[in-house]
C-alpha cells in the first residue's frame, strides 16, 4: 500500500492531513474543513464536522493522528505533523493492512505504557 508523495487526500479522512489540521489553530482548521456532510468513503469515514473535530481534539492529546478504514476497509494509518515552514507542512505516516499494524499482545504494551510522550516536531 502506497499514497505517492503530493497526492491529495481528503483531509477528514486522511491520517498525514488529520496531524497537520490538529497542530493549526482551531479556527483555521474548521475553515479548512469546509461545510458538512463530508465525503463518507467507508463505514467508518467520519461526515460530521463535529465528529472530526473530536477525532482532532484525541489527536492533539496523543500526539499522532489515526485513520482507521476512514478511507479504506482493512486498512489503518497513523501519521505525525513534522511542523509548518514557509513552504508548506510536512508529515510523516505510516500505513497498512489493519491486521498487521493493530499492537499484538506482549509486543507493543511496553511502548504505550511508557510515562514519556515522544515528540517529533522539526
Amino acid at each position: 500500500m502506497t499514497v505517492p508523495l503530493g497526492r491529495r487526500l481528503p483531509l477528514h479522512a486522511s491520517a498525514s492531513a488529520k496531524a497537520i489540521l490538529a497542530d493549526l489553530p482551531v479556527e483555521v482548521s474548521r475553515r479548512m474543513l469546509g461545510a458538512a456532510p463530508l465525503p463518507r468513503f467507508t463505514e467508518s469515514t467520519r461526515t460530521r464536522i463535529a465528529d472530526v473535530e473530536r477525532d482532532l481534539v484525541q489527536t492533539r492529546a496523543r500526539g499522532y493522528s489515526t485513520c482507521d478504514q476512514e478511507m479504506e476497509a482493512g486498512v489503518i494509518a497513523h501519521a505525525v505533523h513534522l511542523g509548518g515552514a514557509s513552504d508548506g507542512h510536512r508529515s510523516l505516516g505510516v500505513i497498512g493492512p489493519r491486521e498487521r499494524l493493530m499492537a499484538r499482545p506482549g509486543r507493543a504494551s511496553s511502548t504505550r505504557s511508557s510515562p514519556r510522550r515522544r515528540s517529533w516536531r522539526a
